[in-house]
């Protein structure tokens, strides 16, 4: 069994590492890409910047927040992404112990949730929305809402988690839910997008698209370059670590 598992770490290092040295050979034209597109002075849209990639900074402003449709509960922001536990018995020595583990698929399985924004005349594609930070958790609900969806709230003590659940207490089989919210609404951001129609979408080998702050031309060449240069050494250590960890447990089997 060792053996399989080191096979398989093996397996995802050197995976890992064709993804860096994909990444190291891209960077030059990502940079070049970056170069040559369109520094905007303000987020207006223009015919001449059709399908080509634009730089531009502004105030983000949401203009409809993001819905949970299962649970019928509205998130204060643009982008959510919904956290699902289930309340399960764990290990296989008899024991009753019980553990809330994260559920991923299903109905009611952890996602991600999106709403409509815009930047100046510019709106803000549902693709390119996915890719906003969402770093805080959701405390604030409303509670009618929650009332017509039979849902309570609960938190830990000493934690930021607010959650949400049909159940009260810690009852097998139970769901839970938190949600995470992006904060950049009404923030001063900076955006690297391609223009569609009026609308800006992601633009490929330009993580992240969307920047803190108004940022001018050489501070987002010089964030760009500094993402992939950090970007490059955390993948490097991943894919080190992975192969190493996959030889020594295949020796050890």
């Amino acid at each position: 069994m060792k053996k399989i598992i080191g096979a398989v770490l093996v397996l995802l290092g050197i995976g890992t590492g064709a993804l860096v040295w994909k990444m190291h050979n891209d960077m030059p034209k990502a940079q070049e890409q970056l170069a040559a597109a369109a520094f905007l002075g303000e987020p207006a849209v223009l015919p001449e910047n059709e399908g080509r990639l634009v730089v531009c900074g502004g105030v983000l402003e949401m203009t409809a927040p993001a819905v949970d449709g299962e649970l019928n509960v509205t998130l204060p922001s643009p982008k959510a992404e919904r956290l699902t536990e289930r309340y399960e018995r764990v290990g296989t020595d008899g024991k009753n112990k019980y553990e809330w583990k994260k559920i991923y698929s299903g109905a009611l399985g952890s996602r991600t949730l999106v709403g409509e924004a815009k930047l100046g005349a510019f709106v803000l594609a549902p693709e390119l929305l996915r890719t906003l930070p969402t770093p805080a958790f959701c405390r604030e609900f409303d509670g009618g809402e929650l009332a017509r969806a039979g849902l309570v709230t609960y938190g830990k003590l000493l934690g930021s988690e607010r959650y949400l659940s049909r159940s009260k207490g810690n009852v097998r089989g139970a769901l839970r839910f938190s949600y995470r919210i992006s904060d950049l609404d009404g923030r001063q951001v900076t955006v690297k997008a391609v223009q569609k129609d009026g609308a800006l979408h992601p633009a490929p080998d330009q993580a992240p698209c969307v920047l803190e702050g108004i940022l001018s031309r050489e501070e987002v060449l010089k964030d760009s370059e500094e993402s992939g240069v950090m970007g490059l050494a955390t993948g490097a250590v991943i894919a080190a670590l992975l192969l190493a960890a996959g030889v020594a447990t295949f020796r050890r089997g």
